[in-house]
């Protein structure tokens, strides 16, 4: 029998900003200094975001604690309600997850199961078959065109 892992787990959390319409450069720039806020935050183990195209208003931005206690000291620090605050024209939340395992971020609710069917590999002799055949053709037909 073996005993469950008690260790605290890194705990990440994804967030979807929608940035107002020629405010990405303003964004941009807002989202770095939060970075650079959490970089100096105990438990903090990294952040970024992406967008979900070049012209898109849609950010998705992670980052990621050592644990629950560590992330919720961070989220309840007056540094990160103040660089919240700082964007309330800027950004507008649209939806907040958080994982602690890697096996959330793959299996949503709701995805359906595709199974593929394992391919059936034909028999060798077939295999041969099908490769000589062609072959033996094309290598006689020249010779079977010249001797009539």
């Amino acid at each position: 029998m073996t005993l469950p892992d008690l260790r605290p787990q890194p705990v990440t959390v994804s967030v979807v900003r929608t940035v107002q319409p020629g405010r990405t450069r303003q964004a941009s720039a807002w989202a770095h200094a939060g970075q650079e806020l959490a970089r100096e935050w105990p438990g903090y183990l990294g952040s970024g975001w992406v967008r979900s195209a070049a012209d898109s208003n849609e950010w998705h931005m992670l980052y990621r604690f050592a644990d629950a206690g560590l992330l919720n000291d961070w989220e309840q620090s007056d540094e990160r309600r103040w660089w919240i605050d700082s964007a309330a024209d800027l950004v507008e939340v649209t939806q907040v997850e958080r994982r602690t395992g890697i096996e959330g971020w793959f299996a949503q609710p709701g995805d359906a199961l595709v199974t593929v069917p394992e391919t059936v590999v034909p028999p060798r002799w077939k295999q041969m078959v099908s490769i000589f055949l062609p072959f033996f053709r094309s290598a006689c037909w020249p010779i079977s065109c010249c001797t009539r």
